[in-house]
């Protein structure tokens, strides 16, 4: 007898022909719920205005409830900007309320409302997305993110040949969706960002790839953006740069207590982390002021952490501090290089596509043209998902962390009706 080492599987219970039946039954009742669920559709509109309506119940009949009572006296307690302190002064009066304004506590959970000129709140759709807002006690860092957020997209994307697909497709679809769409500014913000890939394409002569571009004899405006240690040495650069920042900030909010001086020592410490990390991946010389500026940043940061009287205490503090930060300022530096990483995939990419479809140039122009809009299609789908993960991750994580900022706050948002 022969014996096969395989498990033996039986026939099934049902025969061809019921099976048949049973595709045809499925696809009928398929059919049917879609119908059904086209039928009921047309109610979309009122069934949306209705929930509205009940979120507005909602928020009211939450507010009553949470009213204190004291003695037959009933109270409400909340915030409001102070700006508007006069008008609700106005309508106490009117309405015979009894009210007391105070300045909130360093205890109270107050919400944060940022107001910001025209030209940076287009990077609040951004916020939003990504559901994070400042506490009422850190910084609106804003200005920095929109200016940073910019330059990392049109670095990672790179190429003017996508930027300008960008803005051609947030053009048709303003015209098509502008009605529907409640926030305006991410309009804008695309802009804006298409812009910056369209100028650092040029920069690098990058359009649609850069290999055919070079070849047709068009010359990038910056040749030396090309040059991979430079551009390395430059992403370095701008990760000190960045992070300096973000301590400078912080500089100015301590002024004038002696912490301040901490934050000056953390920025002498990026400079040196900056040349250290042209020293190890670069192999370029470590110039000889570097140990100065270790040497000095970590004084300053060792004695003016918790300046204090108890000078032990004090020097405890520091010497932590930099136990569990030093290191990390160096990885922080070297993590913007990120930029000239995921930008140089986006390029390597695009030329494949162009060198994989100009086999088919000659012989197969349907399948020259079909993979040119495929792979330069997906990169396009790509680009921006790379930006959310590692440009928005720069400015949320390492560059917020040198600035103080938790991202712990919660919005503003008052009873409207």
């Amino acid at each position: 007898n022969l014996e096969i080492p395989f498990k033996e599987l039986g026939l099934p219970k049902m025969s061809l022909a019921r099976m048949r039946e049973r595709l045809s039954e499925d696809n009928l009742a398929q059919e049917a719920v879609k119908k059904d669920l086209q039928k009921h559709a047309g109610y979309l509109e009122r069934f949306l205005a209705r929930k509205r309506l009940l979120e507005k119940e909602l928020e009211l009949r939450q507010a009553i409830g949470g009213m204190g009572g004291q003695e037959g006296i009933r109270y409400l307690t909340g915030f409001t900007p102070i700006d508007a302190q006069n008008l609700l002064l106005a309508e106490a009066k009117k309405e015979k309320w009894g009210i007391l304004i105070s300045q909130p506590q360093d205890e109270d959970a107050v919400p944060t409302l940022i107001r910001s000129p025209r030209w940076i709140s287009v990077i609040e759709p951004v916020f939003k997305l990504l559901e994070i807002v400042p506490g009422y006690h850190e910084l609106d860092i804003s200005p920095v993110f929109l200016s940073a957020l910019s330059l990392f997209f049109g670095m990672i994307i790179g190429d003017a040949g996508y930027g300008a697909a960008y803005m051609l497709i947030t053009f048709l679809l303003q015209r098509k969706f502008a009605a529907k769409i409640k926030d305006k500014r991410l309009f804008p913000l695309i802009y804006l960002f298409s812009a910056c890939a369209i100028f650092w394409g040029l920069l690098t002569g990058t359009v649609f790839g850069q290999e055919w571009y070079l070849k047709a004899g068009f010359k990038p405006l910056i040749p030396v953006l090309n040059d991979t240690k430079f551009l390395q040495a430059f992403c370095f650069f701008l990760g000190a740069l960045h992070l300096t920042i973000g301590h400078g900030w912080q500089v100015l909010r301590k002024l004038p207590s002696l912490s301040a001086f901490a934050d000056l020592g953390w920025i002498s410490v990026l400079w040196a982390a900056f040349f250290l990390a042209r020293t190890l991946i670069l192999d370029e010389p470590f110039p000889l002021f570097g140990k100065w500026l270790i040497i000095i940043g970590l004084g300053l940061v060792i004695l003016c952490t918790s300046p204090q009287k108890n000078i032990l205490k004090m020097l405890g503090h520091g010497l932590g501090t930099v136990a569990l930060s030093l290191m990390n300022n160096f990885t922080d530096v070297v993590s913007y290089i990120r930029l000239f990483a995921v930008g140089l995939a986006g390029v390597a990419i695009s030329d494949a596509v162009n060198m994989l479809a100009a086999g088919f140039k000659s012989s197969n122009i349907l399948a020259f043209v079909f993979i040119t809009f495929l792979g330069h299609g997906i990169n396009i789908i790509l680009g921006p998902m790379s930006v959310l993960v590692h440009g928005i991750r720069l400015n949320v994580l390492e560059f917020s962390s040198h600035a103080g900022l938790s991202w712990s706050g919660v919005a503003y948002k008052p009873l409207k009706e």
